[in-house]
Protein backbone atom coordinates (compact mmCIF):
# COMPACT_ATOMS: atom_id res chain seq x y z
CA UNK A 1 0.00 0.00 0.00
CA UNK A 2 0.97 3.56 -0.30
CA UNK A 3 -0.41 6.36 2.09
CA UNK A 4 -1.58 9.04 1.25
CA UNK A 5 1.01 11.13 2.74
CA UNK A 6 3.81 9.36 1.01
CA UNK A 7 1.92 10.90 -2.47
CA UNK A 8 1.75 14.48 -1.57
CA UNK A 9 5.47 14.40 -0.34
CA UNK A 10 6.33 12.83 -3.51
CA UNK A 11 4.11 15.99 -5.85
CA UNK A 12 6.23 18.18 -7.73
CA UNK A 13 4.13 21.39 -7.49
CA UNK A 14 2.23 22.92 -4.43
CA UNK A 15 0.27 26.56 -5.13
CA UNK A 16 0.85 28.03 -1.67
CA UNK A 17 -0.54 31.37 -2.55
CA UNK A 18 -1.84 31.41 -6.26
CA UNK A 19 -1.56 34.91 -8.02
CA UNK A 20 0.19 36.70 -10.98
CA UNK A 21 3.35 38.58 -11.04
CA UNK A 22 5.78 40.30 -13.42
CA UNK A 23 9.40 40.85 -12.44
CA UNK A 24 13.10 39.79 -13.25
CA UNK A 25 14.03 36.03 -12.31
CA UNK A 26 16.71 35.71 -9.39
CA UNK A 27 17.76 32.16 -8.50
CA UNK A 28 19.01 32.24 -4.72
CA UNK A 29 21.03 29.41 -3.52
CA UNK A 30 21.47 30.53 -0.12
CA UNK A 31 19.17 31.75 2.56
CA UNK A 32 20.84 34.34 4.35
CA UNK A 33 21.61 36.00 0.87
CA UNK A 34 17.51 36.83 0.05
CA UNK A 35 18.75 40.35 1.79
CA UNK A 36 20.15 41.04 -1.69
CA UNK A 37 16.58 40.56 -3.25
CA UNK A 38 14.89 43.68 -4.87
CA UNK A 39 10.93 44.56 -5.04
CA UNK A 40 11.10 43.34 -8.42
CA UNK A 41 12.40 40.46 -8.24
CA UNK A 42 11.04 36.78 -8.45
CA UNK A 43 12.74 34.99 -6.05
CA UNK A 44 13.94 31.30 -6.59
CA UNK A 45 14.76 30.14 -3.14
CA UNK A 46 16.85 27.05 -3.18
CA UNK A 47 16.65 26.95 0.71
CA UNK A 48 13.14 28.23 2.83
CA UNK A 49 14.30 31.42 4.81
CA UNK A 50 13.43 32.76 7.73
CA UNK A 51 12.43 36.49 6.62
CA UNK A 52 12.21 37.68 3.13
CA UNK A 53 12.96 41.40 1.47
CA UNK A 54 9.96 42.41 -0.57
CA UNK A 55 9.65 41.08 -3.74
CA UNK A 56 7.32 40.61 -6.35
CA UNK A 57 6.70 36.45 -6.41
CA UNK A 58 8.43 33.10 -5.01
CA UNK A 59 9.40 30.38 -5.91
CA UNK A 60 11.03 27.41 -3.25
CA UNK A 61 12.77 24.13 -4.13
CA UNK A 62 11.87 22.83 -0.37
CA UNK A 63 7.96 22.30 0.57
CA UNK A 64 6.65 23.72 2.98
CA UNK A 65 3.18 24.97 4.77
CA UNK A 66 0.86 27.56 4.50
CA UNK A 67 1.98 29.03 7.65
CA UNK A 68 5.40 29.46 7.22
CA UNK A 69 6.65 33.11 7.38
CA UNK A 70 7.87 33.43 3.96
CA UNK A 71 4.09 32.19 2.64
CA UNK A 72 2.70 34.63 5.04
CA UNK A 73 4.41 37.29 3.90
CA UNK A 74 3.64 36.29 0.50
CA UNK A 75 -0.33 36.72 1.56
CA UNK A 76 0.21 39.74 2.98
CA UNK A 77 2.09 41.16 -0.49
CA UNK A 78 -0.49 39.67 -2.17
CA UNK A 79 2.24 37.83 -4.50
CA UNK A 80 2.16 34.31 -6.24
CA UNK A 81 4.32 31.94 -4.33
CA UNK A 82 4.28 28.12 -5.00
CA UNK A 83 6.61 24.89 -4.48
CA UNK A 84 8.53 24.03 -7.36
CA UNK A 85 11.00 20.86 -7.11
CA UNK A 86 13.86 21.33 -9.28
CA UNK A 87 13.25 25.22 -9.65
CA UNK A 88 16.37 25.92 -9.86
CA UNK A 89 17.28 23.48 -12.98
CA UNK A 90 14.09 24.57 -14.32
CA UNK A 91 14.43 28.41 -14.44
CA UNK A 92 18.51 28.50 -14.77
CA UNK A 93 17.68 29.43 -18.37
CA UNK A 94 15.71 32.38 -17.55
CA UNK A 95 17.82 33.98 -14.71
CA UNK A 96 18.40 37.93 -15.06
CA UNK A 97 15.30 38.06 -17.68
CA UNK A 98 12.07 39.56 -17.09
CA UNK A 99 9.49 37.38 -17.31
CA UNK A 100 5.44 37.00 -15.62
CA UNK A 101 4.78 34.40 -13.32
CA UNK A 102 1.45 33.02 -13.13
CA UNK A 103 0.97 30.49 -10.14
CA UNK A 104 -2.66 28.41 -9.91
CA UNK A 105 -3.78 25.35 -7.89
CA UNK A 106 -3.27 23.32 -11.35
CA UNK A 107 0.42 24.62 -12.34
CA UNK A 108 2.90 27.44 -12.72
CA UNK A 109 3.33 29.53 -16.32
CA UNK A 110 6.55 31.40 -16.67
CA UNK A 111 6.58 33.47 -19.87
CA UNK A 112 9.73 35.30 -21.06
CA UNK A 113 8.84 39.20 -21.92
CA UNK A 114 9.82 40.70 -25.10
CA UNK A 115 12.40 43.69 -24.72
CA UNK A 116 9.28 46.56 -25.54
CA UNK A 117 7.47 44.58 -22.19
CA UNK A 118 10.77 44.78 -20.87
CA UNK A 119 11.70 48.60 -20.92
CA UNK A 120 8.12 49.07 -20.09
CA UNK A 121 8.39 47.11 -16.84
CA UNK A 122 11.95 48.63 -15.81
CA UNK A 123 10.13 52.44 -16.11
CA UNK A 124 7.67 51.22 -14.13
CA UNK A 125 9.65 50.07 -11.50
CA UNK A 126 11.80 53.26 -11.43
CA UNK A 127 7.77 55.12 -11.08
CA UNK A 128 7.42 52.91 -8.11
CA UNK A 129 10.47 53.00 -6.66
CA UNK A 130 10.49 57.32 -7.24
CA UNK A 131 7.08 56.85 -5.45
CA UNK A 132 8.40 55.34 -2.70
CA UNK A 133 11.91 57.55 -1.74
CA UNK A 134 8.58 60.27 -1.59
CA UNK A 135 7.37 58.59 0.99
CA UNK A 136 3.71 58.30 -0.26
CA UNK A 137 1.84 54.92 0.80
CA UNK A 138 -0.74 53.22 -0.55
CA UNK A 139 -4.17 53.73 0.79
CA UNK A 140 -5.20 50.30 2.62
CA UNK A 141 -5.83 49.17 5.92
CA UNK A 142 -5.44 50.91 9.43
CA UNK A 143 -4.67 50.10 12.58
CA UNK A 144 -7.13 50.03 15.20
CA UNK A 145 -6.96 53.43 17.93
CA UNK A 146 -5.44 52.27 20.87
CA UNK A 147 -7.50 53.88 24.15
CA UNK A 148 -4.21 55.02 26.47
CA UNK A 149 -6.24 56.14 29.25
CA UNK A 150 -6.11 52.77 30.70
CA UNK A 151 -3.03 52.12 32.75
CA UNK A 152 -3.93 49.25 35.06
CA UNK A 153 -2.90 45.49 34.41
CA UNK A 154 -5.65 44.06 33.24
CA UNK A 155 -6.30 40.19 34.64
CA UNK A 156 -7.05 37.39 31.59
CA UNK A 157 -10.34 37.10 33.80
CA UNK A 158 -11.35 40.31 33.04
CA UNK A 159 -10.72 40.55 29.37
CA UNK A 160 -13.52 40.64 26.68
CA UNK A 161 -13.29 41.06 23.29
CA UNK A 162 -14.49 44.84 24.14
CA UNK A 163 -11.13 45.05 24.98
CA UNK A 164 -8.93 45.17 21.95
CA UNK A 165 -8.81 49.35 22.61
CA UNK A 166 -6.88 48.37 25.80
CA UNK A 167 -4.89 45.29 25.09
CA UNK A 168 -5.29 44.67 21.32
CA UNK A 169 -7.60 42.05 19.86
CA UNK A 170 -5.31 39.01 20.46
CA UNK A 171 -4.98 39.58 24.05
CA UNK A 172 -9.13 40.50 24.73
CA UNK A 173 -9.94 37.51 22.41
CA UNK A 174 -7.87 35.45 24.41
CA UNK A 175 -10.02 36.34 26.95
CA UNK A 176 -13.18 35.81 25.44
CA UNK A 177 -12.19 32.12 25.15
CA UNK A 178 -11.33 31.33 28.70
CA UNK A 179 -15.17 33.28 29.70
CA UNK A 180 -16.44 30.95 26.99
CA UNK A 181 -15.36 27.91 28.77
CA UNK A 182 -15.11 25.38 25.92
CA UNK A 183 -15.20 22.13 26.98
CA UNK A 184 -12.06 19.80 26.96
CA UNK A 185 -10.08 22.91 27.15
CA UNK A 186 -7.81 25.61 29.18
CA UNK A 187 -6.59 28.63 28.28
CA UNK A 188 -3.77 29.66 30.44
CA UNK A 189 -3.60 32.56 32.89
CA UNK A 190 -2.08 35.95 32.64
CA UNK A 191 -2.46 39.52 32.15
CA UNK A 192 -1.86 42.32 29.82
CA UNK A 193 0.35 45.23 29.85
CA UNK A 194 -1.99 48.07 28.21
CA UNK A 195 -0.99 50.28 25.02
CA UNK A 196 -0.77 53.12 27.38
CA UNK A 197 2.97 51.44 28.91
CA UNK A 198 4.21 51.00 25.32
CA UNK A 199 3.14 54.70 24.99
CA UNK A 200 4.65 55.93 27.76
CA UNK A 201 8.17 54.65 27.29
CA UNK A 202 8.47 55.29 23.88
CA UNK A 203 7.38 58.94 24.65
CA UNK A 204 10.03 59.33 27.36
CA UNK A 205 13.14 57.70 25.01
CA UNK A 206 11.89 60.29 21.61
CA UNK A 207 10.81 57.57 19.46
CA UNK A 208 8.46 60.01 17.14
CA UNK A 209 11.51 61.66 16.47
CA UNK A 210 13.50 59.28 16.12
CA UNK A 211 11.22 57.62 13.34
CA UNK A 212 10.79 61.29 11.63
CA UNK A 213 14.50 61.12 11.26
CA UNK A 214 14.71 57.69 10.18
CA UNK A 215 12.17 57.59 7.70
CA UNK A 216 13.84 60.77 6.05
CA UNK A 217 17.16 59.22 5.66
CA UNK A 218 18.60 58.95 2.45
CA UNK A 219 17.28 55.82 0.69
CA UNK A 220 15.01 54.53 3.92
CA UNK A 221 12.14 54.90 1.82
CA UNK A 222 13.00 53.41 -1.56
CA UNK A 223 15.65 50.81 -0.52
CA UNK A 224 15.29 47.71 1.11
CA UNK A 225 18.88 47.01 2.08
CA UNK A 226 18.79 50.08 3.99
CA UNK A 227 15.34 49.76 5.57
CA UNK A 228 16.75 46.84 7.03
CA UNK A 229 19.66 47.98 8.48
CA UNK A 230 18.07 51.17 10.06
CA UNK A 231 15.19 49.42 11.40
CA UNK A 232 17.98 46.75 12.78
CA UNK A 233 19.92 49.41 14.64
CA UNK A 234 16.05 50.90 15.68
CA UNK A 235 15.14 47.74 17.33
CA UNK A 236 18.72 47.90 19.09
CA UNK A 237 18.36 51.10 20.10
CA UNK A 238 14.86 50.45 21.64
CA UNK A 239 16.48 47.32 24.31
CA UNK A 240 19.22 50.23 25.29
CA UNK A 241 16.48 52.08 26.35
CA UNK A 242 15.45 52.38 30.07
CA UNK A 243 12.27 51.47 31.50
CA UNK A 244 9.90 53.56 33.73
CA UNK A 245 11.18 52.20 37.53
CA UNK A 246 7.16 51.97 38.57
CA UNK A 247 6.27 49.99 35.46
CA UNK A 248 8.23 47.32 35.65
CA UNK A 249 8.08 46.90 38.89
CA UNK A 250 4.40 47.00 38.61
CA UNK A 251 4.51 44.28 36.20
CA UNK A 252 7.09 41.77 38.46
CA UNK A 253 4.60 42.43 41.31
CA UNK A 254 1.80 41.32 39.19
CA UNK A 255 3.51 38.48 37.77
CA UNK A 256 4.17 37.31 41.30
CA UNK A 257 1.24 37.81 42.81
CA UNK A 258 -1.42 36.28 40.01
CA UNK A 259 1.13 34.33 38.03
CA UNK A 260 3.05 32.58 41.47
CA UNK A 261 6.26 33.90 39.41
CA UNK A 262 6.20 30.82 37.15
CA UNK A 263 7.56 30.51 33.71
CA UNK A 264 5.62 32.97 31.46
CA UNK A 265 5.69 33.59 27.00
CA UNK A 266 5.57 37.55 26.46
CA UNK A 267 3.86 37.76 23.70
CA UNK A 268 2.69 40.34 20.95
CA UNK A 269 -0.95 41.73 21.40
CA UNK A 270 -0.86 44.99 18.88
CA UNK A 271 -3.34 47.44 17.37
CA UNK A 272 -1.85 45.77 13.69
CA UNK A 273 -2.32 41.76 14.07
CA UNK A 274 -5.84 40.08 14.35
CA UNK A 275 -7.80 42.72 12.22
CA UNK A 276 -10.57 41.82 9.32
CA UNK A 277 -7.76 41.32 6.09
CA UNK A 278 -5.20 41.79 8.12
CA UNK A 279 -4.11 38.56 10.72
CA UNK A 280 -0.45 40.20 11.28
CA UNK A 281 0.51 36.40 11.97
CA UNK A 282 4.24 35.67 12.60
CA UNK A 283 4.82 38.90 11.81
CA UNK A 284 6.31 40.22 16.00
CA UNK A 285 8.63 38.61 18.48
CA UNK A 286 7.59 36.76 21.18
CA UNK A 287 9.69 35.54 23.93
CA UNK A 288 9.48 32.29 25.63
CA UNK A 289 9.99 31.01 29.16
CA UNK A 290 10.88 34.13 31.04
CA UNK A 291 11.85 33.14 34.79
CA UNK A 292 13.59 36.28 36.29
CA UNK A 293 12.35 39.69 37.08
CA UNK A 294 15.03 41.35 35.34
CA UNK A 295 14.33 38.51 32.10
CA UNK A 296 10.66 40.47 31.96
CA UNK A 297 11.90 44.05 31.53
CA UNK A 298 14.01 42.89 28.59
CA UNK A 299 11.13 40.41 27.13
CA UNK A 300 8.74 43.11 27.49
CA UNK A 301 11.40 45.44 25.64
CA UNK A 302 11.73 42.97 23.21
CA UNK A 303 7.95 42.69 22.49
CA UNK A 304 7.88 46.56 22.04
CA UNK A 305 10.72 46.86 19.57
CA UNK A 306 9.48 44.07 17.34
CA UNK A 307 7.11 46.58 15.76
CA UNK A 308 10.08 47.46 14.20
CA UNK A 309 10.74 43.52 12.39
CA UNK A 310 11.48 43.98 8.92
CA UNK A 311 9.29 41.26 8.11
CA UNK A 312 5.92 43.32 10.29
CA UNK A 313 7.35 46.68 8.94
CA UNK A 314 6.71 45.72 4.95
CA UNK A 315 4.23 43.97 5.58
CA UNK A 316 1.92 46.92 7.30
CA UNK A 317 3.45 49.56 4.51
CA UNK A 318 2.36 46.91 1.84
CA UNK A 319 -0.98 46.85 3.43
CA UNK A 320 -1.04 50.59 3.48
CA UNK A 321 -0.63 51.01 7.62
CA UNK A 322 0.61 53.98 9.03
CA UNK A 323 3.68 53.63 11.23
CA UNK A 324 2.94 56.38 13.44
CA UNK A 325 -0.03 54.44 14.05
CA UNK A 326 0.91 51.41 15.30
CA UNK A 327 1.15 50.41 19.19
CA UNK A 328 1.71 47.36 20.69
CA UNK A 329 0.12 46.26 23.90
CA UNK A 330 1.96 42.82 26.04
CA UNK A 331 0.30 39.67 26.94
CA UNK A 332 2.05 37.77 29.82
CA UNK A 333 0.71 34.06 29.77
CA UNK A 334 1.74 31.24 31.61
CA UNK A 335 4.30 28.97 30.14
CA UNK A 336 2.80 25.44 29.08
CA UNK A 337 5.47 22.98 28.40
CA UNK A 338 3.74 21.34 25.36
CA UNK A 339 4.17 17.75 23.96
CA UNK A 340 2.99 18.83 21.14
CA UNK A 341 1.97 22.89 19.50
CA UNK A 342 0.94 24.37 16.50
CA UNK A 343 -1.73 26.42 14.52
CA UNK A 344 -5.52 25.49 13.45
CA UNK A 345 -7.68 27.52 10.48
CA UNK A 346 -11.54 26.85 10.72
CA UNK A 347 -11.10 27.10 6.40
CA UNK A 348 -9.44 25.19 3.96
CA UNK A 349 -6.11 27.63 3.20
CA UNK A 350 -5.50 26.04 -0.40
CA UNK A 351 -9.22 26.22 -1.48
CA UNK A 352 -11.83 28.63 -0.17
CA UNK A 353 -14.58 26.92 -1.44
CA UNK A 354 -13.72 23.82 0.03
CA UNK A 355 -16.15 24.16 3.43
CA UNK A 356 -16.42 21.89 6.24
CA UNK A 357 -12.67 22.05 6.14
CA UNK A 358 -10.58 22.21 9.35
CA UNK A 359 -6.83 22.61 9.08
CA UNK A 360 -4.31 22.07 11.30
CA UNK A 361 -0.37 22.43 11.42
CA UNK A 362 1.39 21.08 14.29
CA UNK A 363 5.09 19.74 15.64
CA UNK A 364 6.17 18.12 18.75
CA UNK A 365 7.15 20.13 21.76
CA UNK A 366 6.14 23.78 21.79
CA UNK A 367 5.45 25.88 19.11
CA UNK A 368 7.62 28.53 18.16
CA UNK A 369 8.72 26.32 15.32
CA UNK A 370 5.41 25.64 13.35
CA UNK A 371 5.66 28.62 11.23
CA UNK A 372 9.55 28.97 10.62
CA UNK A 373 9.09 26.91 7.38
CA UNK A 374 13.16 25.30 7.60
CA UNK A 375 11.43 21.83 8.30
CA UNK A 376 7.83 21.21 7.38
CA UNK A 377 4.95 20.32 10.12
CA UNK A 378 2.71 17.72 10.14
CA UNK A 379 -0.06 19.05 8.09
CA UNK A 380 -3.69 17.51 8.65
CA UNK A 381 -6.99 18.50 7.12
CA UNK A 382 -10.42 17.23 8.87
CA UNK A 383 -13.80 17.36 6.50
CA UNK A 384 -17.02 17.61 9.52
CA UNK A 385 -19.06 16.86 6.21
CA UNK A 386 -17.29 13.88 4.93
CA UNK A 387 -15.78 12.95 8.43
CA UNK A 388 -12.51 12.14 6.74
CA UNK A 389 -9.20 13.23 8.08
CA UNK A 390 -6.50 13.42 5.34
CA UNK A 391 -2.75 13.64 6.42
CA UNK A 392 -0.93 16.39 3.68
CA UNK A 393 2.66 15.73 5.45
CA UNK A 394 4.27 14.30 8.32
CA UNK A 395 6.96 16.36 10.61
CA UNK A 396 10.02 16.48 9.21
CA UNK A 397 11.62 17.90 12.95
CA UNK A 398 14.29 15.75 14.24
CA UNK A 399 14.25 17.45 16.98
CA UNK A 400 11.59 19.64 19.38
CA UNK A 401 12.18 22.66 21.58
CA UNK A 402 10.54 22.44 24.94
CA UNK A 403 10.97 24.66 27.97
CA UNK A 404 14.55 24.71 30.03
CA UNK A 405 14.32 24.53 33.89
CA UNK A 406 16.72 27.70 33.89
CA UNK A 407 14.10 29.91 31.25
CA UNK A 408 14.28 30.18 27.34
CA UNK A 409 14.19 26.72 25.86
CA UNK A 410 16.05 23.99 24.93
CA UNK A 411 16.35 21.51 21.96
CA UNK A 412 15.26 17.79 22.68
CA UNK A 413 16.07 14.29 20.12
CA UNK A 414 12.64 13.20 18.22
CA UNK A 415 11.92 10.87 15.98
CA UNK A 416 11.15 12.70 12.39
CA UNK A 417 7.96 11.26 10.40
CA UNK A 418 6.28 10.00 13.82
CA UNK A 419 2.74 11.05 14.20
CA UNK A 420 2.52 14.28 15.82
CA UNK A 421 -1.64 14.36 16.01
CA UNK A 422 -3.56 11.13 16.63
CA UNK A 423 -7.04 10.84 15.01
CA UNK A 424 -9.06 10.92 18.26
CA UNK A 425 -6.93 14.91 18.86
CA UNK A 426 -7.42 15.92 15.10
CA UNK A 427 -11.53 15.16 15.85
CA UNK A 428 -11.19 17.21 19.37
CA UNK A 429 -9.40 19.84 17.55
CA UNK A 430 -11.88 20.12 15.18
CA UNK A 431 -14.72 20.21 17.89
CA UNK A 432 -13.01 23.34 19.57
CA UNK A 433 -12.51 24.98 16.24
CA UNK A 434 -16.18 24.87 15.59
CA UNK A 435 -16.61 26.08 18.85
CA UNK A 436 -14.57 29.20 18.62
CA UNK A 437 -15.79 30.24 15.19
CA UNK A 438 -19.00 30.01 16.76
CA UNK A 439 -18.54 32.06 19.91
CA UNK A 440 -17.25 34.71 17.43
CA UNK A 441 -19.93 34.87 15.14
CA UNK A 442 -19.29 32.63 12.58
CA UNK A 443 -16.10 34.13 11.33
CA UNK A 444 -13.40 31.80 10.36
CA UNK A 445 -10.55 31.67 12.26
CA UNK A 446 -7.06 31.00 13.22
Amino acid sequence: FVTQEALIREQPYLALNPGRAIGRVRIIEQAESVNALLPGDIAVLRQVPLSLPPVAGVLTERPSTVLSHVNLLAKGWGIPNAYVRDAAVELRQHEGQWVELKVSASGYMLRRLTPDEAAAEVAAQAARHARAASGKKPAGASAARPDLREQRLLPLADLRARNHAQCGAKAANLGALQAAKIAGTTVPDGFCIPFSHYQRFMQANGLAERLARLQRESGFQADPQARLKALAQLRAEVLQWPVNAADAAQWQARWQSQLKGQGVFVRSSSNSEDLPGFSGAGLYTTVPNIKSEAALAQAVKTVWASVFNPEAWEARSAAGFDAEAVAMAVFVQTAIDASSAGVMITRDPFDAGHRYITYISAKRGIGIRVVEGRRIAEQVTYSSWSKAIKVLSRSGDNTALQLSDNGGVKEVPVEAGRTVLTDALVLRLAGVGAAVKRLFKGVDQD
